[in-house]
Order: structure tokens, then sequence, then C-alpha cells
């Protein structure tokens, strides 16, 4: 069917209508759009699986979360050698009060 002759049918439509008419729309496209999808990724599998692979392998196994390394203290407290600190973020108030009183970051470090 030709747009020129549906967009010409369309104006015969009321605004509720219209409206159903644009929610239906939608909800074909998303319809559409899914069955794509599984039909790319079935092609695809079908693709991985005749070179002796999985899609996840060829994929990369999918999202992966970087691990982070615990950091490590790297400057502590003289007066409570239990308060430590990474030098990451925000500084803590032991550490600002010891600069505060001529102290240097390097006497801190562990």
């Amino acid at each position: 069917m030709a747009i020129q002759v549906v967009l010409e049918a369309l104006k015969q439509f009321s605004v509720t209508e219209l409206n159903e008419i644009q929610k239906q729309i939608t909800i074909e496209v998303t319809q559409r759009h899914t069955a794509g999808r599984a039909r790319l990724r079935h092609e695809f599998a079908q693709m991985a699986a005749n070179s002796g692979l999985t899609l996840e392998e060829v994929l990369g196994g999918g999202t992966s979360k970087k691990i982070r390394s615990e950091s490590v203290a790297k400057y502590a407290n003289p007066a409570n050698a239990a308060e430590t600190w990474t030098g990451r973020g925000r500084k803590p108030g032991w550490v600002v009060a010891y600069l505060e009183n001529g102290g240097t970051l390097e006497s801190l470090a562990i």
C-alpha cells in the first residue's frame, strides 16, 4: 500500500481514533524489532555453531564487569596506626589536622 494512500485515508479519522492507530503502530513496530532481533540471534548462533563456537564465545560472553582490586593503605595516622588512608578520595580528618599543624603527607607514608 502506498504511503500517500494511507496518509490520505488518515484524514477521515478523529483525533481519538488517530491516537489508537498510533498506539497500534507502536506495538507493531516493537513486535517487529523483537522478532527481527530474535531471528538475527538465531542466525548468528547457527553461524557460530557451524564454526564450532557458541554465540557467547563469539560475542565475548555478554556483560563483563571490571573487578576492582582492593586499595592498599598508603598513609597511617602516627597517633593511631589503625587509622589509615589509601590516598584516594577525600582526606580524612586526621590527615587534614596533621597537614594544618605543619606535617607533610610524605611523613605519613607507610
